[in-house]
């Protein structure tokens, strides 16, 4: 029997409202210890109990819903379309975050292009000190 997996996807926003980033995560706990975030910082935040942690806003993202570049603009989604896939970057197995493009990912993390198109392949097992995969 194929077990379901649930994750919780997480966008992180600067104070101006920018996407930094978009996480995939199986807990709360387990994005703020890759953060080095206090424990319950994240969740509270979430649940607008305060309005940032670390100079950082993070909003849930349920179902279906996609990050935008800012929040705010209905207008400018992060490659929401089913054209791209999405690459995993993941440490020691764990997944870390998510990344709608290999162009995102190599843009976000300076890694050279070539490399990681080689490692999601699968030639290499890293690229960056980070092991890849689509989604």
């Amino acid at each position: 029997m194929k077990q379901k997996e649930n994750f919780i996807k997480i966008a992180m926003y600067d104070l101006e409202g920018f996407l930094l980033d978009v996480f995939i995560v199986d807990t709360y706990k387990q994005l703020e210890d890759d953060l080095n975030l206090p424990q319950g910082s994240i969740h509270s935040c979430l649940k607008s109990k305060q309005h940032q942690v670390n100079n950082r806003q993070f909003k849930e993202l349920k179902g279906s819903r996609v990050a935008l570049k800012k929040i705010g603009d209905i207008h400018k989604y992060v490659n929401g379309s089913t054209e791209y896939r999405v690459v995993i970057k993941k440490y020691k197995g764990k997944t870390i975050c998510a990344y709608n493009s290999l162009i995102e990912a190599v843009l976000k993390n300076n890694v050279d292009q070539s490399s990681l198109s080689i490692c999601l392949a699968g030639k290499t097992k890293t690229c960056g000190g980070f092991e890849w995969q689509y989604l």
